[in-house]
């Protein structure tokens, strides 16, 4: 599988180097990023799987959303950061009297950025669960 992997990257790697796509806007350079990290998490799937058929199943099972008994797990927490998100945006805006504009009181982007990293590290640690997991290099 460690093969696959490596021919798989090569393979995009050539692909990378035959096309040369030079993007012009920022939307077509935001899609080839989304594309790329796609494509390099399929290659991840090869790197961690015992065999073709596991990868394989994987895939379809990620691709199918037959899997989806995690959004309830995670909603709530979803909806906390959300909710943190907008709700620090609002207070950071204030009422300009006689206009109908709002303007920004203060920055919150740092505290926006400091909570979302929080939450999703506690979201992390809560996934983990307890059970250690083997190095991931340790079968190559």
């Amino acid at each position: 599988m460690f093969i696959a992997w490596g021919i798989w990257h090569g393979v995009l790697l050539v692909m990378e180097n035959i096309l040369r796509l030079r993007p012009k806007t920022q939307l077509v350079k935001m899609l080839q990023g989304v594309l790329t990290f796609h494509l390099v998490g399929i290659g991840w799937v090869l790197f961690g799987s015992d065999s073709f058929e596991t990868a394989w199943r994987f895939l379809i099972n990620l691709l199918s959303f037959s899997q989806m008994n995690w959004i309830s797990h995670y909603l709530p927490s979803i909806l906390l950061t959300a909710g943190l998100v907008f709700g620090i945006d609002l207070a950071s805006r204030g009422y300009i009297p006689g206009q109908s504009k709002y303007r920004y009181l203060w920055q919150p982007i740092s505290l926006i950025a400091v909570l979302v990293v929080l939450t999703s590290l506690l979201l992390l640690t809560m996934a983990r669960g307890s059970e250690a997991l083997p190095f991931i290099y340790g079968r190559f």
